[in-house]
């Protein structure tokens, strides 16, 4: 692993899966592989934009090009919506324990700041990623 992937929160306990599916566009999966129920696990934060600039640096190595916009959109886990839309019409059970004190809340953070992504033990974020060049017909 490189050490830009590093720098940007790639750790040992970070599953990074790459899906292509055009040119410049991808599937991007997080997941924290650490058991929730250690008593040493640790939430890991990773610098997605850090990580899609080290790889689009690393593609390009040998005929080394800019790109003017970097596309990122977070999707549900199995990336066939985006994940305010499956919010949107996720179903909210409404039962009679809803008012009880003591019940805990999801805490599941959905932010949208890209340079520092949160994954507790065993959660999977999914993100669709585009890069936009002034060089689109340099190599085919």
């Amino acid at each position: 692993m490189s050490d830009a992937y590093k720098k940007a929160g790639v750790t040992d306990l970070v599953k990074l899966v790459i899906i292509p599916e055009a040119k410049n566009h991808f599937i991007l999966r997080l997941e924290n592989v650490a058991d929730l129920f250690d008593k040493d696990a640790a939430s890991q934060t990773v610098d997605l934009q850090g990580l899609l600039d080290a790889m689009w640096k690393n593609a390009n190595i040998k005929a080394p090009v800019d790109y003017t916009k970097m596309d990122i959109k977070e999707m549900s886990i199995t990336a066939n919506m985006e994940l305010k839309d499956m919010l949107a019409r996720k179903i909210q059970w409404k039962t009679v324990d809803d008012d009880k004190e003591g019940l805990t809340k999801s805490k599941i953070d959905y932010d949208s700041d890209f340079s520092a992504v949160k994954l507790v033990p065993q959660r999977i974020r999914t993100y669709t990623v585009a890069f936009e060049t002034n060089a689109e017909n340099l190599i085919q």
